[in-house]
């Protein structure tokens, strides 16, 4: 900081060099390269030309210049990637034979270099520590504390009727705090948010430090979700326009995937982390809305997940199947159309075939990359028994019915009397969960999915098996108020989730003792989002704050929602 003239002269030593520049994603151009060359456009050379001149299509938004476009098809017609560079001191572009467009940047890279210097200041370096921090952090080894509060201490802290203004001031705060990070492009059409995801598996990860990606769990979806909710409830200009920027991120996503011919069947088809949570969202933002390009895009995409569905491994809502047979029965119940439930089976008979057959793991489901079934709503039995409870609901196919009973008789096999709670059957350090010690009361893992899971499967079957089901809601329920208050505040495995399946409980439970420790919990998390403390981090992150719907500040402020707009849909349950 204290040095910035002598790195503006360091700077002048990248002036006049040549160097590559990609005007769009070298996997686009591979895409359509690859898709120029099928045989519907290999017949006759001029239908290869009409399908790259698709190139042209926005492209103001896009290339910006025609000139860039003519460049790039003259480059596939020749059967290569296309190529661009710039001269560090120029604001023109060149493409691969020196092809020049005058005047293309407004600034010279060196020019822009220098700004940049000038511009840093200690918030810049205080967050580039942080990231630096993140990275370098060994997550495998570190130690998280452990913060709750008992339900005993919760019943000193005096009850406070809930004000729907305070609650949507905390929502505004998260807000606020999503629109400081985002990262808009110059006229404010485009944003993202710098990510920090978590990569590798449960016993080996790391943090990897990159823009949000599309998916509903953590990524633009979710973000689509609460900033449209909060317009509905508060229409103020600026998150009007996050909601178009993230609206045109979406469409472009699922215009460029029906543009591809070959691999859609390799996606993950789930509604978390998978093609299904981009359907979901825009049945969602059209429940939200009333808006019909949404029901549009969610039809469209439709195209994707039809494919997708046919080689999943998974089985679960976040990746799996099973995400994908409830946003398809969705799409059934806003559109009417059979074909939606005819898709939905196709998915559910995978997930059917799939179910273990024999042996003390009968009834589970052993998805791709796991040592053994799973207990839980995310990536265990309960999500996909519900999943298949719906499935049987607007089928009355028997099947589906002996396979979601077969997998909460597995589920229930995993239960431990003395904790009331499943066993965590993940694996760390080539341990189970549970053997550790570790009970998980959570969305994701845990009493608290399975409570959801169990409340919503006992209301389709309309009670009839309840001698399997009700005893396990009970139980649930008593884990979650044991459990107090957790050190979190997200939806995933957090306060907020807890607590919203707990309302979700309540619709076909009166019970004044569990409302009332549902309402102070999540008055206190709004009293504290609104004096600055979010509670949705850890340690590890050195004060960042996820930006993601199941793990971040957009779910929060969503959740919190829920509470002022009664209506909007329950999305950790998958409903519209």
């Amino acid at each position: 900081m204290e040095n910035k003239e002598k790195f503006l002269e360091y700077a002048d030593m990248f002036g006049n060099l040549n160097i590559r520049h990609l005007v769009q994603d070298t996997q686009r151009y591979s895409m359509l390269l690859h898709t120029s060359f099928h045989p519907d456009f290999m017949q006759d050379g001029r239908d290869r030309q009409m399908f790259l001149c698709s190139l042209f299509k926005q492209y103001e938004a896009t290339q910006g210049d025609k000139g860039v476009v003519k460049c790039e098809i003259k480059d596939m017609l020749n059967m290569d990637i296309p190529y661009f560079y710039l001269n560090t001191s120029g604001k023109s572009l060149f493409g691969s034979e020196g092809e020049k467009i005058e005047d293309y940047f407004e600034y010279t890279s060196l020019e822009h270099l220098k700004k940049k210097i000038v511009l840093l200041d200690e918030d810049d370096l205080k967050r580039q520590l942080m990231f630096m921090n993140i990275i370098l952090t060994e997550i495998n080894e570190f130690q998280v504390e452990d913060k709750k509060i008992e339900l005993q201490q919760m019943k000193m802290i005096p009850h406070r009727e809930k004000n729907k203004a305070h609650l949507l001031k905390a929502v505004q705060k998260l807000a606020d705090s999503l629109i400081k990070t985002a990262v808009f492009n110059k006229d404010r059409t485009e944003v993202n948010w710098i990510g920090v995801t978590l990569i590798g598996n449960e016993d080996d990860c790391s943090w990897d430090i990159r823009p949000l990606g599309t998916y509903l769990y953590e990524g633009m979806s979710g973000l689509a979700i609460f900033f449209n909710a909060l317009y509905a409830v508060d229409p103020q200009k600026e998150y009007l326009i996050i909601c178009n920027a993230i609206e045109k991120e979406l469409f472009t996503y699922t215009d460029e995937m029906c543009e591809r011919n070959e691999g859609i069947e390799n996606e993950s088809s789930g509604a978390f982390g998978g093609e299904a949570s981009i359907m979901y969202t825009y049945e969602v933002l059209y429940k939200i809305t009333n808006k019909e390009k949404y029901l549009d895009y969610a039809k469209k995409h439709y195209k994707i997940l039809k494919k997708a569905i046919t080689r999943d491994n998974s089985f679960d809502l976040v990746y799996g199947n099973a995400g994908a047979v409830i946003t398809l029965i969705n799409m059934y119940q806003l559109t009417g159309n059979k074909e939606y439930i005819a898709s939905a089976e196709i998915a559910g008979d995978i997930i059917v075939n799939a179910q273990e057959k024999e042996g003390s793991i009968k009834g589970g489901w052993n998805g791709d990359g796991r040592t053994s079934p799973l207990a839980g709503f995310s990536h265990g039995a309960s999500g996909i028994v519900l999943a298949l409870a719906k499935l049987w609901q607007v089928t009355q196919k028997e099947e589906y019915l002996l396979s979601l009973l077969d997998g909460i008789k597995f589920e229930n096999s995993l239960f431990v009397k003395e904790k009331g709670n499943w066993k965590d059957e993940r694996v760390y350090a080539g341990e189970k969960a549970s053997d550790g010690g570790s009970f998980t009361v959570a969305w994701c893992h845990g009493a608290a999915g399975i409570l959801l899971s169990r409340s919503k499967v006992n209301v389709i079957l309309n009670g009839r098996y309840s001698d399997l089901i009700e005893n396990d809601i009970k139980v649930a329920v008593n884990t979650i108020l044991k459990e107090g208050i957790l050190g979190n505040n997200c939806l995933c495995h957090g306060n907020l989730g807890n607590t919203e399946i707990l309302f979700e409980y309540l619709k076909d439970h009166s019970d004044k003792k569990i409302e009332k420790y549902y309402v102070d919990i999540r008055d206190i998390i709004a009293e504290n989002v609104c004096n600055g403390v979010f509670d949705c981090d850890n340690a590890y992150l050195y004060g960042y704050k996820l930006q993601g719907f199941m793990t971040g500040l957009c779910g929060m402020g969503y959740s919190l929602l829920r509470d002022i707009k009664k209506d909007l849909p329950c999305v950790i349950a998958l409903e519209v």
